[in-house]
């Protein structure tokens, strides 16, 4: 099964289909507020999404970002706390989310548990945002994305990887064209991802490295 979201009738919505059938499409959210990044739990009952509502204070406008997930079999939706781009651990009881920092503007990477309800921040950093987070398959890892700035270095986009306790920060790529969406081979023992390395006109490629 495939969960992915569609725009209909002014409205983005969450829907899954069947792989290989690419038929009976199921809509999965029907609200009136716009629902985006469908990720299915590891067993495959749920689907976790964000939903965004937007809020007029004054003269700001402000946008929330919720996570919920949708439960395929029972039909019931739950609401957990706020976040993008989630990314779940291997046995699906926490999750790995986006955030933005209202003071810098800097994307963190925070981490939710679903069963208990508790928060922890993981990265946040004053001088430095991060962004496109992928979790290792033993959930001891994350690879994330970040901007590198440095002295007659133009601003690109690098791979990290971090402890899930927020210890160990390295960066694993250098090259000056951009390197991003990585994501963790099954094994654990390479990241596959996007870089505009080995092009001349920077189009971009997918390459593999190892991780030790």
């Amino acid at each position: 099964m495939l969960a992915f979201s569609d725009y209909r009738d002014n409205n983005w919505n969450i829907y899954s289909v069947g792989a290989e059938s690419g038929s009976a499409i199921r809509q999965i959210t029907t609200s009136n507020l716009d629902e985006y990044y469908p990720v299915f739990s590891p067993d495959g009952t749920s689907i976790l999404f964000v939903q965004f509502e937007k809020k007029i204070i004054g003269e700001q406008v402000i946008y929330l970002d919720y996570l919920w997930t949708y439960n395929l079999d029972k039909g019931f939706l739950t609401q957990y706390g706020r976040g993008l781009t989630p990314a779940l651990t291997p046995d699906g009881k926490k999750v790995v989310v986006r955030r933005t920092n209202k003071e810098t503007n800097n994307g963190e990477i925070w981490l939710i548990d679903l069963e208990k309800g508790q928060e922890f921040i993981i990265l946040a950093l004053k001088e430095r945002s991060f962004r496109e987070k992928s979790v290792s398959p033993d959930g001891k890892r994350i690879a994330v994305v970040s901007p590198r700035f440095g002295e007659n270095i133009p601003a690109n986009l690098d791979i990290y990887i971090v402890n899930m306790d927020g210890t160990g920060l390295t960066q694993l790529t250098f090259h000056p064209g951009h390197d991003l969406c990585p994501r963790w081979s099954p094994d654990g023992k390479y990241i596959y991802f996007l870089s505009q390395r080995g092009s001349e006109k920077g189009e971009y490629n997918i390459w593999r490295m190892d991780v030790k």
